[in-house]
């Protein structure tokens, strides 16, 4: 727990393994400073913590680095260490940026980057809303794809601008409709009862 130490003083240090112990913080940016094995293959395991904040851009005098990163909150990878063609035992040279961290919006399950030919970073369903950064290896709180499909066309059908639904008239338009009707109605009626009576009224004087 807590956070990440630098081990910088640890000079011939070629494995270190600390997948899921709750780590926090960000990745120092003297992490492994003073390490002799800097063009000599090197083996870090951060997975699994809750490191957030960028990788830092110090790790390029690292020729061969082997560092997993996935399922923390890391939000930011340098374009120098996306060029280190011996990282991630050639994933970086194949798969740039990639083969350290799957971008945001997708995943990879177990360790959230590419790691041959036969895998991807596969899309999330609500893309960064289930997978807000890098290196994620699910996608978590969001509908499978299938929902959203069909979540997706049930607003579509029947739907207009205003978010009514066009296919039925609400009940305050069709009442709208009907009292105009209705008003007509009463108007002609009354004209036609006036007419009646004037006509009745002259009638009615002639005969006097």
């Amino acid at each position: 727990k807590g956070p990440l130490p630098t081990f910088k003083d640890s000079e011939d240090l070629k494995e270190l393994y600390l997948n899921g112990n709750s780590l926090t913080g960000h990745i120092p940016f003297d992490f492994l400073e003073f390490s002799h094995l800097k063009a000599e293959p090197v083996s870090v395991d951060l997975r699994n913590n809750k490191i957030w904040g960028k990788v830092p851009a110090e790790l390029a005098s690292f020729d061969l680095l082997h560092i997993e990163l996935g399922g923390n909150k890391i939000n930011n990878i340098p374009d120098t260490l996306c060029q280190k063609q011996g990282w991630m035992t050639g994933a970086v040279e194949e798969f740039g940026c990639d083969g350290i961290l799957c971008p945001r919006g997708t995943f990879r399950p177990g360790s959230g980057r590419r790691e041959g030919p036969d895998d991807s970073c596969k899309p999330c369903p609500n893309g960064m809303k289930d997978a807000p950064h890098l290196g994620s290896l699910t996608c978590d709180g969001g509908p499978s794809t299938s929902d959203s499909i069909s979540g997706g066309k049930d607003k579509d059908v029947g739907t207009g601008n205003n978010g009514s639904d066009s296919a039925f008239p609400s009940s305050s338009s069709t009442s709208a409709k009907s009292g105009l009707g209705g008003g007509a109605i009463l108007g002609i009626t009354i004209v036609s009862l006036v007419s009646f009576l004037g006509l009745f009224l002259l009638v009615r004087r002639r005969y006097r």
